[in-house]
Parts: C-alpha cells; structure tokens; sequence
C-alpha cells in the first residue's frame, strides 16, 4: 500500500504525467523534452529525476530519457482510469459487465474517444460513417438496422463487404428481406444474445452499452483515433469468431 500511495503521488503532476506521455512516443534529451512540455530545463530536469527515481523513466548512457517498461504500464492503466474518470456520468448509467474483460482492461486506448450525448445525434453520424464508407461495414447490434437499409443497399451495390452480428431471430425472412443473405458482399451472423452495439468501417468506429435497466438506447462512444478504432476493431472481430453463420429461412405460406 505504502508503494501504492508513493506512486500515485508521484504522478499527480500534470507535468510528470505529460513527460511520461511524451517519452512513450520517442526518446528524448533533456533540452528537447523540456521544449515539447514548455518547462524551463531546471523544472524538466526536477520532474524527470523523480519519474526516474521511481524506476517510470529511465536515461540511456547517451544522455536520451525514456520511458521505462514499467513506466509504460502503469501509464497504460491510468489512462484506463483517466478515460472512466472523465465519462463517470456515462458510466455510472451503462453497464460495462457484457464486454470481455480483456477490453475492459484496454480502456486507456479509447482516451481520444468522445460520447455522444444526444441519441438522434448518434444516429445522424451513423449513417453519415456508413456513407462514407469505401471498403467494409461492420454491425452488430440487437436491433435491425432498418432505418440504414437505403444506404446499406447503395454500398453493397458500390462493392462495399458488409459484415453484421445479429441475435438468433432479428433477420427477416428471406421472402421478405430487402438485402437477402445471398447479396454479393453480404455476409450475416448470429449470437445468442447481443448487448453491445458496434458499427466499425475503414474510416470510423463505435459502440454502445445497454444501460443498467437492460435498456437500449443510442449514446454511443465513437471515435477515428488510431488506438480506439483498432480497439472497437478487434472487439468486432472477438465476437464475429465466436458467432455463428446465419441460415437463412422462409415463411411458411
């Protein structure tokens, strides 16, 4: 506990942990580091020989400070903080227990992200994202996106690949669906149950949580930052390959 509380002291500066920000991405001598972080050499000095009294940074023998391997784990899990934190009002409404906990423990990568707070907002940037898609649609939702259906068969006529992630009984029937399962580029899977919603493209990415209520409702937390697009891509993909393929089905007449 005592480690614990020495550390996170050390890193209630701003200035420590804008340091430590800075030397995840490149290496730096001292004058460089105290110029990227406006601080005076003496000042960047005193806050660098904290962070590496406590082993966060470390200064290789060519005078270049570094962010150490411990350093950049610690800095992992506090930005996974830093984003709850921030969107404590969201998070204090929707429920986070559905998504695997590996992504949970990934949450510092969507720190760049914003939550849409308005619902019809959300829904306006999605079909915005879904236009200007170039290369793939990826869905998953435990509603059908019919409101979307226009611009889905515009895209899937371009040549666009369409994955979507339903619950068991969501497809309409093939006698009766506008996109059969047979569309070229369309490609449809189930899960037992869907609680998260995901809308990922080659340009932008999304997702929502059910609220506490098991209600759904359309805030979404989206984002184009590098890091959260590949989190919500590959969270996509986490349950695209423990889904399985839809088998289409007609109505008895």
């Amino acid at each position: 506990m005592e480690q614990l509380q020495d550390l996170l002291f050390e890193l209630s500066s701003s200035e420590r942990m804008g340091i430590m920000r800075v030397l995840r991405g490149e290496s730096l001598i001292l004058s460089q580091l105290s110029k990227k972080q406006g601080l005076t050499n003496p000042e960047a000095l005193r806050q660098v020989r904290r962070l590496c009294d406590v082993g966060l940074v470390q200064r290789g023998p060519s005078g270049l400070y570094m962010i150490s391997h411990y350093g950049e784990l610690v800095l992992s899990m506090l930005e996974g903080l830093e984003f709850v934190a921030r969107n404590r009002e969201y998070f204090s409404h929707y429920d986070t227990s559905f998504l695997p906990y590996e992504y949970i423990n990934r949450f510092g990568e969507l720190l760049s992200s914003s939550i849409g707070a308005e619902p019809f907002k959300v829904l306006e940037k999605t079909q915005r994202v879904l236009k200007e898609a170039e290369e793939f649609v990826w869905i998953m939702s435990n509603q059908n996106f019919a409101l979307y259906l226009p611009t889905m068969m515009e895209k899937l006529a371009s040549g666009i690949e369409f994955r979507l992630i339903f619950p068991e009984g969501v497809y309409p029937p093939e006698s009766s669906a506008l996109i059969p399962s047979n569309t070229p580029g369309m490609h449809k899977r189930v899960l037992s149950e869907v609680n998260i919603r995901l809308v990922v493209t080659d340009r932008y990415s999304g997702f929502g949580l059910p609220l506490r209520e098991n209600m759904t409702d359309y805030r979404a937390i989206m984002g184009d930052d590098p890091r959260f697009y590949e989190w919500c891509k590959g969270l996509f993909k986490y349950y695209w390959d423990r889904s399985k393929p839809h088998i289409p089905y007609f109505e008895n007449r």
